[in-house]
């Protein structure tokens, strides 16, 4: 059963990302709830649709519900998710080498259009214990790309290191890849959003490849201990 802050409050029952939309589930443990919900970033009103099956988004936005009980009465808050659809959900997605088990939550939260929230405790984030991250996903089938963004993150007081460089390449036949974009700068404490765009291009294959810090050196918080390289969402527009 999923857990809730507030008792009875919506909360999220899975989502399920397949190319070109999203399909979000959503729970209410309170017996008679109505779940009623808005994709507008709107706030639901017991005059929005009634929730009857996972909400479907085949485009980006904001999806907005409440509970509502016998009384017609609101229960606890408003769940919110913010959906971004783009070429990559739901694409296969191969990793070089695999995240540490306690950031793992599957490779498939790479391209499930969901974005981790800086505390990163939300199962969005994958995380490598001094490996380097090497993520190739493959698209389908060639089509043109104008850009790709990804979250990393930077909490040096965590060990956690943004890429000591940042790649993407890409490809039509998954074996010959090209450079398009080179970033070395990861600035911000926090949430570091890497937004790559270029001239359209034909592309199969997207590889993001980021470089670990690796070993710690002295006067870095954790000397001694293998640095942490934290991603989510591989955006392919």
């Amino acid at each position: 059963m999923p857990w809730a802050a507030n008792f009875d409050e919506v909360v999220s029952a899975g989502i399920k990302p397949s190319k070109g939309m999203v399909a979000l589930s959503l729970y209410s443990s309170y017996p008679a709830a109505q779940i009623r919900y808005t994709i507008d970033a709107s706030t639901p009103s017991i005059k929005s649709a009634l929730y009857t099956g996972p909400v479907v988004m085949k485009k980006s936005g904001t999806l907005k519900a409440l509970a509502f009980d016998e009384r017609q009465k609101v229960i606890g808050r408003t769940y919110e998710q913010q959906v971004t659809v783009h070429k990559a959900i739901g694409a296969a997605v191969k990793l070089m080498n695999e995240p540490m088990a306690r950031w793992n939550p599957g490779k498939e939260v790479l391209v499930n259009g969901i974005a981790g929230v800086a505390r990163y405790n939300d199962a969005q984030w994958l995380g490598f214990n001094g490996d380097n991250l090497e993520a190739v996903i493959d698209l389908g089938n060639a089509q043109t790309i104008r850009s790709v963004g990804m979250n990393l993150l930077n909490y040096h007081w965590q060990r956690i290191w943004a890429p000591v460089v940042l790649y993407i390449e890409v490809s039509e036949d998954g074996v010959q890849f090209r450079k398009v974009f080179t970033q070395k700068d990861f600035p911000v404490n926090g949430i570091n959003r890497v937004r790559a765009t270029f001239k359209p291009l034909t592309a199969r294959y997207v590889k993001v490849t980021g470089i670990n810090k690796g070993l710690l050196q002295p006067g870095d918080y954790g000397a001694g201990t293998k640095a942490l390289l934290m991603i989510d969402e591989i955006l392919i527009d």
